[in-house]
């Protein structure tokens, strides 16, 4: 579940430690094509798991959603 998405990665570490602060085992994942860095607080093998977390992660994170990978 992506929680949010920056151009500077400075802000990425900044969301992520907030999130480990909270309890996520959040990480930051570069997409090169974009050149972004995204910050995924959850991650699940199941996408009915993701879906609840990412409506959980929705009340402090409106714009959450799901990556997948394949």
């Amino acid at each position: 579940v992506v929680v949010g998405s920056f151009g500077l990665k400075a802000n990425a570490e900044g969301l992520a430690r907030t999130l480990r602060s909270a309890g996520y085992d959040a990480r930051i994942a570069y997409n090169s094509a974009r050149n972004m860095y995204r910050v995924v607080a959850t991650s699940y093998d199941s996408k009915a798991d993701a879906v609840s977390s990412r409506d959980q992660l929705r009340s402090k994170y409106p714009d959450a959603w799901l990556l997948f990978q394949k």
